[in-house]
């Protein structure tokens, strides 16, 4: 997404996740899942509530919390909670040094690959 609103192409980015940004969205549902759980810790349907059972079914919680704000604080990083698509550095620690001869390169491993039997193909998706 910040290389769209910075107008940049996805074939500048040297390694893509299989899932995309479809991998990001699991990763919202699987903090909805947590956010679900604690809602049903606190309040459980069909029992009465204790804070016996909360503990025991969000133990790593209060731990989560502690090592985020231990990173925060050895890192010094407190206003940095959020930053605008359009200003993310997407250059700095990039593997790709030459963007043409990168795209060149891509282009050869896709026709090499295509030229490939089907079962080169999966094992290429797959690892």
């Amino acid at each position: 997404m910040a290389l769209k609103a910075q107008g940049r192409s996805n074939d500048e980015i040297a390694y893509k996740s299989i899932l995309g940004v479809y991998g990001g969205i699991l990763g919202v549902l699987n903090a909805l899942l947590i956010a679900g759980e604690i809602y049903v810790s606190a309040a459980p349907v069909g029992s009465p509530s204790s804070a016996k059972a909360f503990f025991e079914y969000c133990l790593s919680i209060p731990i989560m919390i502690v090592v985020y704000f231990a990173h925060r604080f050895y890192r010094r990083d407190w206003k940095h909670f959020y930053i605008k698509r359009s200003e993310i550095d997407l250059d700095t620690g990039c593997s790709v040094e030459n963007l043409e001869l990168f795209k060149a390169q891509k282009e050869a491993e896709k026709q090499l690959i295509a030229s490939k039997p089907f079962y080169y193909k999966i094992y290429r998706f797959w690892c």
